[in-house]
């Protein structure tokens, strides 16, 4: 009996795919917390200067972000709110029709990429923005664009992709080993 009870446990995690609904669920919550703090707890005046953390280097700073990640094409918003809404379903879409038994990879590379498309759709929807706060330097010279943990999530998520096609590309052509033979 605590045999099959144990099957059934491992068959609800496969079938909701648990492992992502935990991650999104953790990363979106970071994400939001996150903002909410550092907009409530941060003066007005920094959305003019930075709040440096390690000079030169890391820098806290408020920014509305009317655009896509990093804030291109600001023009565009609402084109973004279509975007997530479209990636959110391919996610799940891919999870639970297209990869019937996804890998952890898989599952753990999704739960991120959602937490980042879902936070910074939370604030298109909420705000009319995406709120960024983050800032990297290159000394005084060179400051990359200010994002949040949202798009850091997109960012991770999209070189776990790439990572997991180079990986994955000899597992798709079997026929190379047998050629070389």
């Amino acid at each position: 009996m605590p045999e099959k009870e144990g099957r059934r446990g491992e068959e609800f995690i496969k079938k909701w795919r648990v492992v992502t609904l935990v991650i999104c669920t953790i990363g979106l919550a970071l994400d939001i917390i996150s903002k909410e703090l550092v907009f409530y707890f941060l003066s007005p005046r920094y959305y003019t200067q930075d709040l440096w953390l390690i000079d030169e280097f890391f820098s806290l700073r408020l920014s509305r972000n009317y655009g896509a990640l990093f804030g291109v094409l600001p023009q565009y918003g609402f084109l973004f709110v279509i975007a997530s809404f479209l990636a959110t379903g391919g996610i799940i879409w891919y999870l639970y029709f297209k990869e019937k038994k996804p890998s952890r990879y898989v599952e753990v590379t999704c739960g991120i990429l959602l937490a980042g498309v879902l936070g910074n759709l939370y604030d298109r929807l909420v705000l009319g923005y995406v709120r960024d706060f983050i800032g990297l330097h290159a000394g005084e010279g060179y400051t990359w664009p200010y994002f949040n943990i949202a798009d850091a999530f997109i960012c991770v998520a999209i070189g776990l992709i790439i990572i997991y096609s180079f990986r994955s590309e000899g597992k798709r052509c079997p026929h190379k080993e047998s050629s070389a033979k």
